[in-house]
């Protein structure tokens, strides 16, 4: 059977299918393929080599032997599980099997067998076909729309994000220039995808506002049923350059024609000078709830009534206690849209304590304040990165705090803000609730949580809170091929300069589960490219609700040719 948690003991991916829905196949109970016994009719049982079916978690299979009509069953293994039937009741010549969520398998080691019974003569294993050339050929490679050479190179991997489903993606290019370039108007653009039945992507729609002189397309949140998108325009309502920075969010709706179209633009109900509105920004699974902040220590709350009018619907205001929100960080709402969670510095002694404030909804209507989470004591003179980046879970009784700057190895159980010895190695602390109250459940480290790593810059939990994609460096930039026992800092290939002092290359997608007992097991690294220098601070994460599907965005840069933006969906 799957052995859940032995996944963290050390896989790495170059990439891993993509696709949505359905559990991973497997089985309880089922016990390991021995050898075959000797077929009865001497004919042999041969697997050819799996193909993918691009886009998806699926494969297509075939085989010829023994006669036709036989019950064939489809058995999966790899170094981290024994074989395991994943398909049962297959009587053709020829199939087509879902492996599940493919950043689960050991890429390298998969394996697929068949077993045929027929009748009352012994079963029959076939040969073993290995899986990696399936699995990456499976990978969906989505390219900006072609744009004018003479425009300057765009940022298509700055942020990306996915719909609860996996089947709506949509990708924001903050540098995307207008055919007026370089006349004084916006710039920015979001591209959006929608993935087909048969798991190719074909490009949905292309939204930009460059009817004002405004940035538009890096801070963007997308509904967990795919419909709603919410899209900040932070330097907006006067010229760029302007001391009025008030902004705005502009909302795009999907219709059933899967036609985008604006919907609403959205600005404070008492708008001031150089808030930055539109800077931070989530929103629920419906679509129906956002929350929008800024650089100053006010969130608001809108909601939209029927299917098209936006109203504000509260303004929360910190504090009393003299704490601020930090500009530019985290801002989270849960996936039912009842719980808020942002990042917030209180003023002490000699220096700045970070802390995430964390709200809920009363059935009156009413937000207040229901946690101040703290990571570790941090040390003075030392950077403290801690929440910097937060994802709750559809119900919003688990939160992932993530603290990029973490200094402490791989020995840190999130306890001893004394632990040094891995400068900016990162962590990811996870909260949760019961009832009203809020408690520390994990703190997480990658393997050997290297210097400059990086871990928890960006996190994405599923729906039901129990996976983990976490954004790190990983010095993948440029591992060539699949590569398995991933660890952070491992340096395969040229690294360029920069890394010295922190993540300058590089980027990889860590992966965490937790067990039926609730411990945390670092699961595998997902690695998006191979012999390509990848730009650490344009490369972005996204992970579905369902936890099958993610993506991560790059962008890479090549010797003597232009660079080339991409994001990568398993």
């Amino acid at each position: 059977m799957w052995r859940h948690g032995l996944v963290a003991a050390g896989f790495s991916l170059l990439a891993a299918a993509c696709g949505g829905g359905g559990d991973s196949g497997d089985t309880v109970g089922v016990q390991p393929v021995g050898e075959a016994d000797s077929p009865s009719s001497g004919e042999p049982f041969v697997l050819d080599p799996p193909v993918a079916v691009p886009g998806t978690h699926r494969v297509k299979l075939t085989w010829h032997g023994p006669s036709t009509g036989q019950t064939v069953s489809v058995w999966l293994a790899d170094d981290m599980q024994d074989f395991h039937a994943i398909a049962t009741g297959v009587s053709a010549s020829a199939a087509e099997v879902d492996l599940g969520a493919s950043w689960k398998l050991d890429w390298p080691s998969a394996h697929l067998r068949l077993r045929a019974c027929p009748g009352r003569a012994p079963c029959i294993d076939s040969n073993a076909q290995p899986l990696v050339e399936a699995l990456v050929a499976a990978i969906a490679k989505l390219d900006p729309e072609p744009r004018d050479q003479s425009l300057p190179p765009g940022v298509f991997s700055s942020r990306v994000a996915l719909s609860a489903d996996g089947n709506t993606l949509a990708v924001a290019d903050p540098l995307d220039f207008p055919s007026t370039w370089p006349q004084p108007s916006g710039k920015g653009s979001i591209q959006v995808f929608r993935r087909c039945g048969r798991g190719c992507w074909r490009r949905e729609a292309r939204l930009t506002n460059f009817d004002v002189a405004t940035s538009f397309g890096d801070p963007m949140a997308l509904s967990g049923d795919g419909r709603t998108l919410a899209v900040g325009a932070y330097d907006g309502d006067g010229p760029v350059g302007s001391e009025n920075w008030t902004g705005g969010v502009y909302v795009f709706v999907r219709d059933e024609g899967a036609s985008w179209r604006q919907q609403a633009l959205l600005r404070p109900a008492q708008p001031l000078a150089n808030e930055l509105f539109g800077y931070r920004m989530a929103i629920d699974h419906g679509g129906s709830r956002l929350v929008v902040g800024g650089v100053l220590p006010r969130i608001h709350v809108f909601a939209r009534d029927g299917t098209s009018i936006w109203r504000q619907q509260a303004l929360i205001e910190e504090p009393p206690t003299g704490a601020y929100l930090i500009p530019g960080r985290a801002l989270a709402l849960s996936g039912n849209g009842r719980m808020i969670a942002s990042s917030a510095t209180i003023p002490s002694w000699l220096q700045y304590i970070p802390a995430v404030f964390v709200y809920a909804i009363d059935a009156g209507g009413l937000w207040t304040r229901r946690a101040d989470l703290r990571g570790k004591p941090p040390m003075i003179g030392y950077s403290d990165s801690f929440g910097d980046a937060l994802s709750f879970d559809h119900a919003g009784t688990t939160l992932a705090v993530g603290e990029p700057t973490d200094y402490g190895d791989a020995s840190d159980t999130g306890n001893d803000p004394g632990n040094l010895r891995a400068p900016n190695a990162g962590a990811v602390y996870i909260f949760g609730a019961v009832g009203s109250t809020w408690q520390r459940r994990a703190f997480l480290k990658a393997r050997n949580a290297a210097a400059n790593d990086s871990f928890g810059a960006d996190v994405a939990l599923s729906g039901d809170g129990r996976v983990l994609l976490g954004k790190a460096c990983g010095y993948s930039g440029n591992v060539a091929g699949v590569r398995r026992n991933h660890r952070a800092g491992t340096v395969i290939g040229q690294q360029g300069e920069g890394n010295t002092f922190g993540c300058y290359w590089g980027g990889s997608g860590y992966m965490w589960t937790q067990d039926e007992a609730g411990r945390w097991n670092h699961a595998a690294s997902v690695i998006p490219v191979g012999t390509d220098l990848v730009s650490y601070g344009f490369f972005s994460i996204a992970l579905s609700a369902d936890g099958m599907t993610l993506a991560l965005g790059t962008n890479a840069y090549y010797p003597e040719r232009p660079q080339k933006s991409r994001v990568f969906v398993y």
